[in-house]
């Protein structure tokens, strides 16, 4: 594969897929008419889950891309797997949420298994391109930054093991609570953890930041998230 792409292209063609994705979700909303409330908070809570994690994706891939050389060969193929991953999220989305069905048929763990699984390779190749960025010949990378790059790098390690945990067989069968809809598979919460418990680090890291310099707010670039 030629690495003879500019890296502002890389971009750009990232950022419009990363467009059309969360415009082909909220699209799919649309063609779900539905006729009650509780309908209607349901859609949208879903469609809230999905919003968040592409955009979580799309503000740490431009935070990365910053540090790390995209065009090169290593990370323009990671690059373009991530935006097929990406591009696929909303069709499995729609697939999970829209479909009619309890979460335990077969038809139904099938897609949510797939759905873990795109979520998880998502959140791996976050990971992936944190670690290229901290090799040794980003040499001109400040030492902050590096600490940063290495919390989001384990965070995102831990969050794609929850997503393709989740895809295993018997996850999509255990029932958290409930018989009957609305029901909350084992899989489903694995879904919902990571999204906690990176809410939680990074409030967590970013109070401690403030602590060891008052006054001084964020640093390095980053917010808390």
């Amino acid at each position: 594969m030629s690495s003879a792409v500019s890296k502002s292209r890389i971009e750009s063609f990232s950022d419009i897929v990363f467009g059309l994705a969360l415009s082909i979700g909220a699209l799919s909303l649309i063609g779900r008419p539905v006729s009650d409330a509780e309908a209607v908070t349901a859609d949208l809570v879903a469609f809230g889950y999905s919003f968040l994690i592409l955009t979580t994706v799309w503000l740490r891939y431009t935070s990365v891309a910053t540090t790390l050389p995209i065009e090169r060969p290593v990370a323009l193929r990671l690059n373009l797997i991530m935006l097929l991953l990406v591009a696929i999220e909303p069709y499995l989305f729609n697939l999970v949420f829209a479909s009619p069905g309890v979460p335990t048929a077969p038809f139904s763990q099938f897609v949510s298994a797939l759905f873990g699984l795109d979520l998880g390779g998502l959140f791996a190749i976050l990971a992936a391109f944190d670690h290229l960025a901290l090799r040794p010949e980003a040499a001109g990378v400040p030492e902050a930054r590096r600490r940063n790059l290495r919390t989001y790098r384990n965070r995102h390690v831990i969050g794609s093991a929850f997503f393709l945990a989740s895809a295993l067989p018997w996850f999509g069968t255990w029932l958290v609570f409930g018989t009957a809809s609305p029901m909350l598979t084992v899989r489903e919460l694995f879904w919902i953890l990571p999204v906690v418990i990176g809410s939680v680090w990074g409030r967590a890291e970013w109070i401690l930041r403030r602590q060891r310099r008052p006054g001084s707010g964020t640093h390095d670039g980053e917010t808390p998230n």
